[in-house]
């Protein structure tokens, strides 16, 4: 496949991905990853190199496109990191909560076995 229309192919799935967000985690962003470091290791000294070892015209754009997805996928892992970060507050939050409802029911507990209720 050539490099442009792999590149095309692999943009347009990493807008989509971050167009339609989700759940997803670094395992579901190895693909994309794979497919960029592939298209990266096909340069030469920077240059993409044409098959009968010339330099096809539109490298500009190729590496631009290039750039465009590694900042794609960058943008999509600081959005799972956040994610998770939240998931984690929440957590937090919650465990709280029930510390403080633990607490209280005990307290609630102690203060009827003192008055003989229960």
């Amino acid at each position: 496949m050539p490099i442009a229309n792999k590149l095309s192919t692999v943009k347009k799935c990493l807008n989509e991905v971050l167009k339609y967000g989700g759940p997803f985690n670094a395992r579901d962003l190895y693909p994309y990853q794979l497919a960029l470091f592939q298209i990266d290791s096909m340069r030469k000294d920077g240059r993409f190199m044409g098959v009968d070892g010339t330099i096809p015209e539109g490298q500009g754009i190729i590496n631009a496109n290039l750039s465009e997805c590694h900042e794609l996928v960058e943008m999509l892992k600081e959005s799972m990191d956040e994610a998770e970060e939240e998931e984690e507050e929440e957590e937090e939050e919650e465990d709280y909560e029930y510390e403080s409802d633990s607490e209280s029911d005990q307290q609630e507990t102690k203060a009827n076995e003192s008055t003989g209720q229960q």
